[in-house]
């Protein structure tokens, strides 16, 4: 180990830097490394080296929560850059030296010296001129509970810096809003370094919009604390208005995974609720919040670690409503979770939070007989499965009621419970939903007009509760027979075909030429009197628009002039439930 060279020991004395080698480092090369110090105020720095593969480092002090710009224009060579820590973690990756294209460093993280590491893209020898430029910050001073500031900045590359006196244990919600690019907060602590804020806090962002929600910090020390609003991603924070607000602490409480109901209230602006609940084991468990209050209010659940895992409205559709929270089952590892239910703005809420130990599927066996069979789950995001024995190649029909109805949830749209298809082999094929007790018109699970039952085995039916309930869930099914079929003629005989069991198809053929037009009607009879009817081809082509009627109960379509002659098909199908008969007629158009 040796000391690199120190070049530039007149400029590191006038940054008050000490001149001592403290450098330790290996040569590349025959020669040493080159070293420079570079000043932040935008003066150049030419490095050159004489020898390939050599290195050059440019050292400069940089100051946390400041704006940072570098340039480096080449002068030979292919030389790239790499800003790193005094101690050679990176900071921002590899830039190839072109002064048109300066990288920008919205923030600074830390107090301390920085370097450029600058090479040859071929390991070659190089030549470069290097600009470090750091930008001051447009200041502000904040004082809890006083009226908003405002803070303009006067250059594009300012950050804007507030300043907040806190004392150890003080707590703050920083609420601000920022004109030009769209910003973020970062926030500094008395010894200089980034500060995080409170676990559940909300975006760490200022709105564009309006006065929302910063970061929420709670002071570990006494000092002065920095706010800095900064660029998230490229332009200029032009005006800052914002103020710091006292914060009560968060009311907290432990939570029972039995769905044993803990209900915490807040009482003042921005202040939260936090629990917390012990896993001793891997466990699925289903969450439901409700709450009494206004606005709106979120609620996001926290690894051991502090790393959010889930994120979700409490009672999305406000108080006295569903009480939802992430609206599915959590397969969560062992540890201590925390949970924080935050209430929008300045609104204050009373929640009631449930963690629910989902127990294992309530199961029965499902006869291909038709016999309904009712199973009840006793736990919110208990599953109910049905499996059915088949001996391969049957296709059947699959029922569904609820034993209660709520619309569907408003954000998503979905049913009040779906229902999964597996195979013997495990492979998932379709799904589908439960419909309402008292819906006799379209009770069926899946699309489709029934489902093959290809594989000797054992299939299952698994439906899950979309809501934050517990429910009775009946199924029946039963084997489809075969297609009923009937042939017409093209002279407007009627042709009829009648069907026995919910979810049997109808077949009517009829003789096309091709070149030809054809008006098709149809009239049903039956409950629910209502049908569909849909033309294919002899080849089973797309037959061109119009090729398909609604019969309920009558209908009628002209076709396109057919493409080709032969046997074209009429399928015709009841829905939901229904049976009954179809009587058909093809003439040709006029």
């Amino acid at each position: 180990m040796r000391f690199i060279r120190i070049r530039a020991i007149t400029a590191a004395a006038a940054l008050g830097l000490s001149t001592v080698p403290l450098i330790p480092g290996t040569a590349a090369s025959a020669a040493d490394d080159v070293v420079e110090w570079a000043t932040t105020n935008g003066e150049p720095v030419s490095i050159t080296t004489t020898t390939a593969g050599q290195k050059a480092y440019v050292y400069f002090s940089g100051s946390v929560g400041r704006h940072l710009t570098i340039s480096c224009e080449k002068s030979a060579g292919t030389p790239t850059y790499v800003l790193q820590a005094f101690d050679g973690s990176q900071v921002e990756g590899s830039r190839t030296c072109d002064a048109t294209r300066p990288t920008d460093i919205n923030l600074l993280k830390a107090d301390g010296r920085y370097r450029l590491l600058v090479t040859d893209r071929n390991a070659q020898t190089f030549g470069a001129t290097v600009k470090v430029q750091q930008f001051d910050n447009a200041a502000g001073t904040l004082m809890a509970g006083a009226q908003p500031i405002t803070v303009k900045t006067a250059d594009a590359k300012q950050n804007v810096s507030l300043a907040l006196a806190m004392t150890d244990g003080d707590r703050v919600q920083l609420t601000c809003q920022a004109t030009g690019a769209t910003s973020e907060v970062t926030v500094i602590g008395p010894r200089g370094t980034v500060v995080q804020p409170d676990l559940g806090t909300n975006a760490a962002a200022c709105s564009s919009f309006s006065v929302g929600e910063g970061p929420l910090i709670t002071a570990t020390e006494t000092g002065l604390y920095q706010f800095v609003i900064h660029p998230m991603f490229s332009g200029q924070v032009k005006t800052v208005t914002a103020a710091a607000v006292r914060v009560a602490a968060d009311a907290t409480g432990l939570i029972a995974t039995d769905g044993t109901p803990l209900t915490l209230a807040t009482t003042g602006a921005y202040q939260r609720v936090k629990t917390t609940f012990s896993l001793a084991a891997p466990t699925q468990v289903y969450v439901t919040c409700a709450r009494k209050g206004d606005d709106s209010a979120f609620i996001t659940l926290y690894r051991p670690t502090g790393v959010s895992e889930k994120f979700g409205p409490c009672q999305y559709s406000g108080p006295g409503t569903e009480a939802t929270a992430f609206g599915e089952r959590l397969n969560l590892p062992a540890g201590s979770w925390t949970m924080v239910a935050d209430p929008d703005g300045m609104s204050t809420n009373e929640f009631t939070l449930q963690v629910h130990t989902v127990p294992a599927p309530v199961t029965a066996e499902l006869p291909l007989d038709g016999t309904p069979v009712t199973l009840n789950t006793t736990t919110p995001g208990q599953l109910a499965q049905f499996t059915v024995n088949a001996a391969g190649g049957e296709r059947v029909f699959i029922g569904c009621r609820l034993g209660t109805y709520r619309e569907p949830n408003p954000w998503t749209y979905d049913a009040p419970a779906g229902v999964g298809f597996t195979h013997p082999a495990g492979q998932f094929s379709d799904s589908g939903s439960c419909g309402k007790p008292d819906q006799s018109d379209y009770p069926k699970v899946f699309f489709g007009y029934g489902i093959p039952l290809v594989r000797a085995g054992k299939h299952t039916l698994t439906v899950r509760m979309r809501m934050a309930e517990t429910n009775s869930v009946t199924l029946w099914a039963y084997k489809i027979p075969a297609v009923t079929e009937a042939t017409a003629t093209t002279d407007g005989t009627p042709a009829t075909v009648e069907t026995l069991v919910a979810g049997q198809g109808a077949l009517i053929r009829f003789p096309g030429v091709a070149g030809q037009k054809y008006t098709v009607s149809c009239d049903v009879t039956g409950a629910p009197r209502s049908a569909f009817l849909m033309l294919t081809s002899p080849s089973d082509a797309f037959v061109d628009s119009p090729y398909s009627t609604d019969c309920g109960p009558t209908g009628t379509f002209t076709t396109a002039a057919l493409k080709e002659s032969g046997d074209f098909r009429l399928n015709l199908h009841f829905q939901g439930d229904g049976t009954g008969k179809a009587t058909v007629t093809v003439r040709p158009a006029s």
